[in-house]
């Protein structure tokens, strides 16, 4: 019985360290924010248009524990940070959102993309990310980012539609 409960203590650690479903996900070396983080060459998405802002773009789903525990941490962000960066939420299992998920490759929920003002990915994260990682990512790739910019709530959307 011992085994059998370390074992699924074990696995439960390993689905929240790196994301719920799909492969490992692509490790690099040069990065000190997160083993997950990786730049990726400029790749423009097309649903995902350029805003004028950096965006961070989540794609994940309500039924993955570590995308639910990153929710608090991204509409912090994105009230904290308003004015700096948009936050968007995509549901990977909303059928409005599948083009999208297969354009850009999704291997792995939680994945975020960090998408530059001209709408081009900039780098991606799969597996969880706290939102000091992701205001650390955000400065790496030469973004200021100011606390307090824009009033409570903005710059947060869900699915697409402001929350």
């Amino acid at each position: 019985m011992r085994f059998a409960v370390t074992g699924i203590a074990l696995l439960t650690l390993a689905a929240l360290l790196w994301g719920c479903g799909g492969t490992d996900p692509a490790v690099t070396t040069d990065s000190s924010v997160a083993s997950t983080v990786s730049t990726t060459p400029p790749q423009t998405v097309s649903p995902i248009k350029g805003t004028g802002l950096p965006q961070l773009v989540d794609i994940g789903s309500n039924s993955c524990v570590p995308c639910q525990m990153m929710a608090g941490e991204l509409e912090e962000l994105a009230q904290q940070y308003a004015g700096s960066v948009e936050v968007v939420i995509l549901d990977v299992y909303d059928k409005a959102n599948e083009a999208l998920v297969r354009e850009v490759g999704v291997r792995v929920i939680p994945t975020q993309l960090f998408i530059g003002p001209d709408g081009r990915e900039l780098a991606r994260n799969e597996g969880y990310l706290s939102k000091e990682d992701m205001v650390e990512i955000f400065q790496k790739l030469g973004f200021e980012m100011r606390r307090g910019f824009g009033s409570s709530g903005q710059g947060f959307e869900l699915d697409g539609v402001g929350a």
